[in-house]
């Protein structure tokens, strides 16, 4: 109960904050206006444009002639502008030259593994439009399409729906979108992200120390514990991070008709848990470094690092290499996964990645703060 009064007090006090309530709530909502106005029309065909993917298809079967036949058609012309490469080799030249941003290569024997009941080994490889990519090679290396290859390869006579129910094989998930995000699609999700993340300046706050203010004498006659105090903060502070996200999302939502219309527990989840990141994430940088300006520039530079390598300022600036440890990137595409219809081993991983680096940040601040005469509360 102390620990709900803490977190009950700790939001009030950030919703009376006008300057908090513009910087949370006001400009993220001008900033994705302003960005999808701008880039309104161009985003998608833009996004088109850039799918440039290579493949090379060392498998004779069913399986590598019929996924060369699928990408010949005009449906997936549309979105992906494939090339053909006799090895590996020549694909990774042709990536590092721009001409190409990803490529895949079919194994060996995928037609075999396949008639064994066993995946088919498709390897993707690159640094941009990975998700989009992945989705196309999941809806033809579905279960529908596995039986299928399977049993025009055996001469039997199967019938798809006896086996719909079997998930040993392969995922099933809807095709490759139809629908492409567009720039207020795409801004309302990765300035939202961007805007929060900076919320962590909320939780340098939290174990920053005011010597204009005697808070932490009148908080040390309290019947209570630091680390009451501490978590009752961390979650008022979170669950007001977690609020701006909801006027947001509503907000873009019903007024500028940006696409939420995906599993919406889900993402409320996915930002709730992003929300309590942003918060540990700033108790961590100041427990780690003293001097509040310091944590604070370093909490924004990381912001800026974070968002630009997850596409916040445009897909093409996305950086691969920095986004394993990257939270907005995991967010990212967790959330667009609900909204696009990503595999959903992509959504397992980002959601995995997501509760990593929370799980490794609290874990540091906690850590930390066992070590530390507190004495700012």
């Amino acid at each position: 109960m102390k620990i709900l009064w803490s977190a009950y007090y700790e939001f009030l006090k950030q919703i009376r904050d006008i300057r908090i309530l513009i910087a949370l709530i006001v400009f993220p909502i001008s900033i994705i206006v302003l960005l999808g106005t701008a880039f309104d029309n161009k985003l998608t065909e833009d996004f088109k444009e850039k799918v440039k993917t290579g493949y090379i298809i060392l498998d004779k079967g069913q399986v590598g002639k019929g996924l060369e036949q699928m990408l010949e058609t005009d449906e997936i012309k549309k979105i992906i502008h494939a090339v053909s490469y006799v090895n590996e080799i020549d694909a990774i030249s042709a990536m590092k030259t721009g001409k190409i941003d990803n490529y895949f290569v079919v194994e060996e024997n995928s037609t075999k593994a396949i008639m064994n009941g066993k995946p088919a080994a498709i390897r993707l490889e690159g640094q941009k439009n990975i998700e989009l990519v992945q989705t196309v090679l999941n809806s033809y290396i579905s279960k529908s399409n596995a039986i299928a290859v399977a049993s025009g390869i055996s001469g039997d006579r199967i019938k798809l729906e006896d086996h719909s129910g079997n998930p040993n094989y392969f995922e099933r998930i809807v095709p490759a979108a139809a629908k492409l995000p567009r720039a207020i699609d795409y801004y309302s999700v990765l300035t939202l992200l961007m805007v929060v993340s900076e919320g962590a300046i909320l939780g340098i706050f939290i174990v920053s120390k005011n010597p204009e203010s005697n808070i932490q004498i009148r908080l040390y006659s309290l019947p209570t514990s630091q680390w009451t105090i501490i978590c009752g903060k961390i979650l008022g502070s979170s669950m007001f991070l977690f609020l701006s996200c909801i006027v947001t999302v509503v907000f873009t939502k019903f007024v500028y008709g940006a696409n939420w219309d995906g599993n919406i527990a889900l993402i409320g989840v996915a930002l709730l848990i992003f929300s309590f990141l942003c918060i540990g994430m700033g108790v961590m940088l100041h427990l780690f470094i003293n001097s509040l300006a310091s944590a604070m520039g370093l909490a924004l530079l990381l912001t800026v690092v974070m968002s630009n390598a997850g596409g916040g300022i445009t897909p093409a600036t996305a950086l691969q290499s920095l986004n394993i440890l990257n939270p907005i990137y995991y967010a990212k595409v967790f959330i667009f996964g609900i909204l696009y219809n990503y595999p959903d081993r992509v959504l397992l991983r980002s959601a995995a990645g997501l509760l990593a680096i929370t799980a490794a940040v609290y874990a540091a601040a906690f850590l930390k703060l066992r070590r530390v005469n507190y004495d700012n509360i």
